[in-house]
C-alpha cells in the first residue's frame, strides 16, 4: 500500500524518509528503490569502535602468542629448559593459548558482520 502526500496518518513522513514523490510518474519513489539513497546499515551502528578494539587486541594477542611459541621453541632447541622461571613447555602452551584467543577474536568479528 502506497501512501499519498496528503494522508493524515504520517504518510508525509514516510515519503520524506523513503525518497519523496516522483514528479514525472506522480507516485512514491519508495516503491521502486526503497533504500538506495540511505547509507549502509554499518554506518549507523555504535558497535564499530568495539569491533575495531576487538580486532586490534586480537591481532596483538595473536602476535604475542606467535612470539611466545617461537621463543620457547628456540629456547628448547638451545637446551634451556627454564626461561624466566618457567619451563619452556609451559611457555609454549601459553603461546598456543594466546593464538587461540586471537583466533576467537577474529571469529567473533566474522560472525558479527
Amino acid at each position: 500500500m502506497l501512501a499519498r502526500p496528503g494522508d493524515s496518518n504520517g504518510a508525509t513522513l514516510f515519503l520524506l524518509v523513503h525518497g519523496g514523490v516522483d514528479k514525472k510518474r506522480n507516485r512514491s519513489r519508495a516503491s521502486e528503490e526503497p533504500f538506495d539513497h540511505c547509507l549502509p546499515l554499518e554506518t549507523y551502528t555504535r558497535e564499530e569502535p568495539m569491533n575495531k578494539l576487538i580486532e586490534v587486541v586480537g591481532n596483538i594477542v595473536a602476535g604475542l602468542g606467535v612470539l611466545t611459541c617461537l621463543g620457547s621453541g628456540l629456547a628448547r632447541l638451545g637446551q634451556y629448559w627454564n626461561v624466566v622461571g618457567f619451563q619452556t613447555m609451559i611457555l609454549f602452551n601459553v603461546g598456543v593459548g594466546l593464538m587461540v584467543l586471537g583466533c576467537l577474536a577474529k571469529l567473533h568479528l566474522l560472525t558479527s558482520k
